[in-house]
């Protein structure tokens, strides 16, 4: 009888997961306003153009809720020109989150903190470099992705500068992150990629006017899609 109600159990919180999904599948393609993320009814607006979902994964936190992960490619004449990486639960909590580790981060290009408190709102953006390669530490959605583009052939860059935002309240959370590639802009690669390495660090962007100019122009656009981004948050849609 007990292994019985266990299992009825079992598929009973299993059933409630899967009703609390908002699912994609790779190879979807979106041109839209605004992509609807979270089940509880909250959407990331996207950028002009054509964006292709490359890898999404649902897994659940160590609180056992749902989130739902996706990779999302902006593809143009065969060459990565954007990306998108987006986190987000599935249902709403009642307890909050954990202050965010990005938030608090000081050694990237720019960071701006709003509010960062454990269980209540948080909200900041910041500005950082990536050092684009595939690593085999990488979350699923993300090994997704660059299977997506080995797969396709597709061209792309080996830094791309990213615009991330933390958003999150006593019952919502969002992650979201928008990179560019800055070499569609005439800037030459990186002599040295690693983050670390890299010119486009934060040590010595300076010493490269080009990489300073266009990470001054990202800020200017992350500082204006920050609104946008939030309005999108804070919207219940159906």
């Amino acid at each position: 009888m007990r292994i019985f109600v266990a299992i009825l159990l079992m598929v009973s919180v299993s059933g409630c997961v899967q009703a609390h999904r908002q699912t994609y599948t790779v190879g979807d393609t979106f041109q839209q306003q605004s992509l609807k993320v979270s089940a509880s009814g909250f959407s990331i607006p996207l950028p002009e153009g054509n964006w292709i979902m490359a890898g999404f994964n649902v897994d659940s936190n160590n609180a056992n809720s749902p989130f739902a992960r996706g990779t999302l490619l902006r593809v143009t004449d065969g060459v990565v020109t954007g990306m998108i990486h987006y986190d987000a639960p599935q249902i709403l909590d009642r307890w909050g989150y954990k202050e965010s580790t990005f938030c608090k981060r000081d050694d990237i290009l720019h960071i701006t903190v709003n509010s960062n408190f454990k269980g209540r709102e948080q909200d900041c953006w910041g500005v950082n470099h990536l050092y684009m390669s595939p690593n085999p530490k990488s979350a699923p959605e993300i090994k997704q992705a660059w299977e997506y583009i080995i797969d396709h052939k597709l061209k792309f860059p080996t830094t791309m500068i990213s615009a991330q935002y933390r958003l999150a309240s006593e019952m919502k959370m969002l992650n979201v992150m928008y990179a560019f590639n800055p070499e569609i802009e005439g800037i030459s690669p990186a002599k040295n990629p690693r983050w670390l390495d890299s010119d486009w660090h934060r040590a010595r962007i300076n010493f490269h006017p080009d990489r300073l100019e266009y990470v001054e122009t990202i800020k200017k656009w992350a500082s204006e899609w920050h609104p946008v981004v939030k309005s999108n948050y804070e919207h219940r849609g159906k």
